[in-house]
């Protein structure tokens, strides 16, 4: 048997892809949306049976060393190597195309970091290193597990003892590990007199080095490796090999700053912390995260530069359509501080960190004099800048209210001096938006009524379809109470068949595959009890609407009988008028 085929017999692509994406079983396949291209409706499928995936959207497909080449952006050894450590596998056979440059480069990495370690565990000159460490108070074990090592200071000690190893100066050079000297020929080391801390690859394999000078020493404080073949600082993030688990498992990963942040947090048992690799946050490092969550906590440092790059932070992660906190320590400026000094509170940190939009209007409410017109003006500017940025209309809409309540300006208003929005006649825009909510409530309350059965019974008792102004919308809420009304229950089976008619007849086909996904993302971590408070509010926003819209509809047309001075029909109206009036104020 070749090593190719005792790592697919070894290897299930379920269990390999689950890793990468949120597979549901459909029927004898596994589906999701495709990780190749961006889609709404899931087109990727996985046959277990057969051991492939194929895209029916971008029409991708293959087997297990396949998609690790298509998701790594590997070459067939990186991904042969990868998949043998996974499965347990010694490559035995002799392939040539196993001795690819980068996994010359991936060896020599290796090399490096254990030369590090022994240097740190024996050297004399190691000794400010050690004591350094031990003040920061990393234990032996955490310095073993992330391979922390140290840098003698000499210029070609690890240049000398990589050339022992058969690698040339040429190939030491491109992994970044020795630097041309400015006159002559020759090499010499980059790092030196520093601590050590491997950068490793999701996989754990170990693709860049940063290091670090202790706290008396002088120069840079960090000193990273370069980009290279195998190390691309704006896809690699720090610590994302050991914390990936854990983030999967809490759906959510923290960014701190930096290297030391991430592992006093592993180390205290908070495992869901990552960080950037001698860069600022970018895309592809989002990227990468989203494989194990949508759920994002910036956590920077409490100065002016740390709250700049939580702001650019925020940007990205709206852009990559994530769920995005803000976590503010209790103690100290950065994670490691607030842990050294008590380890609750960086626990309490978490527990308490606040959606960002919340985090910046309360930055915003201590900023700016709201009592002033001019600085009330500068505050909405700004939070309307964050608020635009949001890809969903429902979370523009929730936000907007809170804004509303903080500056004490009308929804409408703020909807009109949002950034980008089409400018309108306050009466043409009042109606503009009054549509685009009401679109955006129907679809939250009936997608949460749809997976969420039990709330049928009470949309049934409090709402009227007469009510609801979208009319495929009303078609479908009538023909659901008639389903409903046959037996007063709901069966799951039976309702997803009567749903695929629905489906057919009234939306456009794999609409509500697509509403269980919104759904989904937009109220992920909800518990029951709070899905049965969200369709209560939903219902209530709906009779108001509808109240508002009638009380409106009789105020003009009392006026228009006062004009014909039918005293008869005014008193009927204002009958009506103040029925409405009631039922509205009812619901406040």
């Amino acid at each position: 048997m070749s090593d190719v085929d005792e790592i697919k017999q070894k290897i299930d692509i379920i269990s390999l892809v689950g890793e990468y994406v949120q597979l549901t079983q459909a029927g004898s396949n596994w589906k999701a949306r495709c990780p190749f291209h961006n889609e709404k409706t899931p087109s990727f499928l996985v046959s277990q049976e057969k051991q492939i995936f194929h895209c029916f959207g971008c029409g991708k497909g293959g087997d297990i060393f396949t998609f690790v080449q298509e998701m790594e952006n590997l070459d067939f050894p990186e991904t042969l190597r990868l998949l043998a450590k996974k499965a347990g596998v010694e490559l035995r056979n002799t392939d040539p195309r196993v001795h690819s440059q980068k996994t010359r480069l991936l060896d020599i990495h290796r090399w490096a970091t254990a030369y590090f370690m022994k240097s740190l565990e024996i050297s004399k000159s190691a000794e400010p290193a050690r004591k350094y460490l031990e003040k920061r108070g990393l234990s032996a074990e955490t310095i073993m597990d992330f391979k922390i090592g140290f840098a003698p200071d000499s210029w070609d000690k690890l240049l000398n003892f990589l050339k022992s190893k058969n690698y040339t100066e040429s190939e030491i050079g491109l992994a970044g590990l020795i630097t041309r000297k400015n006159q002559g020929s020759g090499w010499y080391d980059r790092f030196r007199n520093r601590v050590i801390f491997p950068i490793a690859d999701v996989h754990g394999a170990i693709i860049g080095l940063g290091g670090r000078i202790m706290e008396a020493e002088g120069g840079a404080k960090y000193l990273n490796s370069p980009q290279t073949p195998i190390y691309d600082k704006s896809s690699v993030v720090y610590g994302m090999d050991k914390a990936k688990q854990e983030i999967k498992q809490v759906d959510q990963a923290i960014f701190v700053e930096g290297y030391m942040d991430v592992i006093s947090s592993h180390q205290a048992g908070v495992k869901n912390v990552v960080a950037t690799s001698g860069t600022a946050l970018t895309p592809g490092h989002l990227k990468m995260v989203k494989r194990y969550t949508n759920n994002v906590a910036f956590c920077f440092d409490q100065d002016e530069a740390g709250q700049r790059a939580a702001a650019r932070s925020v940007d990205i992660a709206l852009a990559e359509d994530m769920n995005i906190k803000i976590v503010r320590v209790l103690f100290g400026k950065d994670p490691d501080e607030c842990i050294q000094k008590d380890l609750a509170l960086w626990h309490q940190s978490i527990a308490e960190a606040k959606p960002y939009m919340e985090y910046f209007m309360e930055a915003i409410d201590g900023k700016y004099d709201l009592n002033d017109i001019n600085q009330k003006k500068a505050a909405a500017k700004e939070l309307l800048t964050q608020v635009a940025k949001m890809t969903s209309k429902l979370e523009q809409d929730f936000w907007l209210r809170k804004l509303s309540d903080l500056l004490g300006v009308d929804v409408a208003l703020l909807w009109e001096s949002m950034p980008g929005a089409k400018t309108l006649t306050r009466t043409e825009h009042a109606g503009f938006v009054a549509q685009k909510l009401r679109i955006d409530v129907y679809q939250t309350l009936f997608g949460l009524v749809v997976s969420n059965l039990d709330n049928i019974e009470y949309l049934a008792e409090n709402l009227e379809a007469g009510m609801i102004f979208d009319e495929k919308w009303r078609r479908f809420y009538n023909n659901l109470i008639l389903l409903y009304n046959k037996d007063k229950k709901t069966d799951r089976n039976n309702f997803d068949q009567w749903l695929k008619i629905q489906d057919n007849e009234i939306f456009n086909q794999g609409f509500f595959d697509s509403l269980f996904l919104l759904i989904k993302r937009e109220f992920d971590g909800f518990s029951l009890e709070d899905i049965q408070t969200e369709v209560i509010c939903l219902v209530k926003k709906i009779k108001k609407d509808f109240f508002q819209y009638r009380i409106n509809e009789i105020s003009s047309e009392i006026k228009k009988a006062e004009s014909e001075k039918d005293d008869d029909g005014i008193n009927q109206l204002f009958k009506q008028l103040q029925s409405f009036i009631r039922q509205r104020s009812q619901l406040d």
